[in-house]
């Protein structure tokens, strides 16, 4: 997989790199199953989150953005053009 600042993988190398990571997002899943939190409250996964996109260069970590254990993780590139935003929820229900 290619870094922040690059042109990123498409198409089937896409899907080729998801799968050459996949035993790490089943490992992460299971582990954010094991502590559901309720919202507002996701401070076990908030700090796990922080962590991990924190290891990953070219990733800068916002925390606290809008309520406290908000999480933002920004990838800025370097060719123009549109921006893209991907949201998740991180409560149990």
């Amino acid at each position: 997989m290619t870094g922040a600042g690059t042109r990123g993988p498409i198409g089937p190398e896409l899907l080729e790199a998801a799968e050459e990571i996949s035993d790490q997002l089943v490992a992460w899943r299971r582990e954010f199953h094991q502590f559901p939190e309720l919202a507002f409250e996701e401070n076990v996964t908030s700090a796990r989150i922080v962590e991990t996109l924190s290891a990953i260069e070219g990733v800068e970590v916002v925390k606290g953005f809008g309520c406290p254990t908000s999480v933002v993780g920004i990838i800025r590139g370097d060719l123009p053009g549109k921006s893209l935003m991907i949201r998740a929820e991180m409560d149990a229900l």
